[in-house]
């Protein structure tokens, strides 16, 4: 201990011998913090991926959808077996490969914990990342499907025929209107209606409008509101609306 602190001792007298040697001392490693800091970059993006898809069900084209749309992956490819991915990995076409097993659809159905095969190129010094951090957010199981809900869409344009027409195909005699899409009844158009007058406690058309909208939204139990051609609200073409 004794002699670890003469070596400080004379350090520190050294650089009052030799000031400019300060500044080398300062600017030297913030330069090198500085310059790797933006140079050394570790985050894993592109990478790219091979397929194996053994299950081809909507739930592992779900998954694969997820991994070419996350960025960190490139999806290079597919192939039916895992011994037929050797050669992209030794040929360096791809550096991970996702296999997905058979019967992984039907595991998540029934609440089971599927599991996936991942083969890396151990000669890139960046995929232990990928095995970490990266892959973790797809292990995770998806949020339950939301069910049926009750829509609200507010249209500030088409009247009730024009919109009609839209989901309909005008048969050859140009005039009557078939194949008319039937609508969910979980579906609820709000349909323009104002006469002119402001009711009672409002004072200004908009104040009224949102008002109105609110207690539509309240009345139905609505859970999603469309509004669809708000611009065309002007200060001459006010209206309140009702909902059917």
């Amino acid at each position: 201990m004794g002699a670890l602190l003469q070596m400080i001792i004379k350090e520190f007298l050294q650089l009052r011998q030799d000031r400019k040697i300060i500044p080398a001392l300062i600017v030297g490693p913030l330069a090198q913090l500085l310059a790797l800091g933006y140079a050394a970059n570790l985050d894993v993006t592109q990478v790219p991926l091979l397929l194996v898809d053994r299950d081809h069900s909507v739930a592992s084209r779900a998954l694969t959808e997820r991994f070419d749309a996350s960025g960190y992956f490139q999806i290079k490819g597919s192939v039916p077996t895992a011994e037929e991915a050797e050669p992209w990995l030794v040929e360096g076409l791809a550096q991970v490969v996702l296999v997905i097993p058979e019967g992984y659809g039907n595991d998540l159905a029934a609440s089971r914990s599927p599991h996936l095969q991942v083969l890396a190129d151990g000669t890139d010094a960046n995929n232990p990342n990928l095995n970490g951090g990266t892959l973790r957010p797809f292990d995770e199981r998806p949020a339950p499907a939301i069910g049926p809900q009750k829509v609200l869409y507010i249209d500030f344009e088409l009247d009730r025929a024009q919109f009609r027409q839209r989901y309909s195909v005008i048969v050859a005699d140009g005039l009557t209107l078939g194949n008319k899409y039937e609508m969910s009844p979980n579906f609820l158009r709000g349909e323009d209606y104002w006469d002119g007058n402001m009711l009672e406690g409002y004072y200004s058309f908009t104040d009224m409008l949102l008002q109105d909208i609110r207690n539509r939204v309240t009345e139905h139990d609505v859970k999603v509101l469309i509004i669809d051609n708000i611009t065309f609200l002007t200060p001459g073409m006010p209206s309140t609306f009702d909902s059917s």
